[in-house]
C-alpha cells in the first residue's frame, strides 16, 4: 500500500475513532475524586483524555507506519498490549489545602498495590498496579504537588510495556548490563514459587 493510501486510511480511521466512544476528553475523574476525598483538596480539571481500544489500535498503527524498513523506530515503546489510557491534569483550587498540603496515601486508593513511592518536599510520585493471575493488568501513576495533580492510568497486558520501558530507561542511562538482572528480579516478584 502506498504512503498516500496509508495516509488516507489513517484519516478515515481517526475520523471513525473520534465518532466512537473510544476517545473521550474526560480523563480519570474517579481516581481524582478518591485523592480529593483522601487529602481534602479540591481540583479543577485542566486537561483530560481517555483512549479506548480503537484509539489505541490507531496509535499502534501509527507507530508501525513510523518504523523504517528494518522495523526500527524512534518511538521506544510499542504499546502492544495496552488496551486503554486515561490522562488527567488537575489544578488545585486556591486555598483548598488550608495551611499545609496533605500527602496522598496510596493505601486510600483501594485495591492498588504501590510499587514506587517517591516523597519529596511538597511533591509525591506514586506508581501503583493491579494484577490478575500474577500479571500486571492496570497501572496508575500519580504525581502531585501543592498546585497540581497528574494522573495516568493504563489498562491491558502491561508486562511487555514495562519491560520495554525498563530496557529503554537503562539504555538511556548507559546501564544496559542491568536489564537482564532487573528482568529476572521482576519475573521472580511475579512468581513467588520461583524463589
Amino acid at each position: 500500500m502506498s504512503r498516500a493510501c496509508q495516509a488516507g486510511l489513517g484519516v478515515v480511521l481517526v475520523l471513525l475513532s473520534s465518532l466512537s466512544t473510544s476517545c473521550v476528553l474526560r480523563g480519570p475523574s474517579g481516581i481524582k475524586n478518591e485523592v480529593a476525598d483522601a487529602t481534602g483538596a479540591e481540583y479543577d480539571r485542566q486537561f483530560g483524555l481517555t483512549l479506548g481500544r480503537v484509539s489505541m489500535a490507531i496509535a499502534r498503527w501509527g507507530i508501525r507506519i513510523a518504523e523504517d524498513d528494518e522495523g526500527d523506530s524512534d518511538i521506544p515503546i510499542s504499546l502492544k498490549g495496552v488496551k486503554g489510557v486515561q490522562v488527567g491534569v488537575y489544578r488545585v483550587k486556591d486555598d483548598s489545602w488550608g495551611d499545609e498540603p496533605e500527602s496522598i496515601d496510596p493505601a486510600s486508593l483501594g485495591e492498588w498495590e504501590p510499587i514506587v513511592a517517591i516523597r519529596e518536599e511538597n511533591e509525591n510520585v506514586f506508581v501503583l498496579v493491579r494484577t490478575r493471575d500474577e500479571r500486571i493488568k492496570r497501572m496508575l501513576v500519580l504525581v502531585s504537588d501543592p498546585d497540581e495533580l497528574v494522573i495516568v492510568r493504563l489498562k491491558g497486558k502491561l508486562d511487555q510495556v514495562i519491560q520495554e520501558a525498563l530496557h529503554f530507561g537503562l539504555e538511556e542511562a548507559g546501564r544496559e548490563d542491568l536489564y537482564e538482572p532487573a528482568l529476572e528480579q521482576m519475573e521472580q516478584n511475579q512468581d513467588p514459587e520461583a524463589v
